[in-house]
C-alpha cells in the first residue's frame, strides 16, 4: 500500500491526496455533528466523516520507505 501512497498521482502524491481527502472527511464530520447537537438529524455525515477520518488516519499511519 505504501507504493500507491508514495506514487505522484498529477500534480501530488498519493500521500498528499489522502491527507487533502481527511480534511474534507473531518469537515463532513463536523458539520454532521453541529446538525446533530442543532437537533436537525446529521447523522449519516457525522458517521461518514468519522468513519473516512478513522481510515484515513489508518492508510497514512503507514510509514514511507
Amino acid at each position: 500500500m505504501t507504493a500507491f501512497l508514495d506514487r505522484k498521482i498529477g500534480p501530488c502524491s498519493g500521500r498528499v491526496w489522502c491527507l487533502l481527502l481527511n480534511f474534507i472527511a473531518n469537515g463532513v464530520g463536523l458539520f454532521g455533528l453541529s446538525q446533530y447537537v442543532r437537533g436537525e438529524g446529521g447523522m449519516p455525515l457525522l458517521i461518514i466523516g468519522a468513519g473516512l477520518t478513522i481510515a484515513m488516519i489508518a492508510l497514512l499511519s503507514t510509514p514511507s520507505e
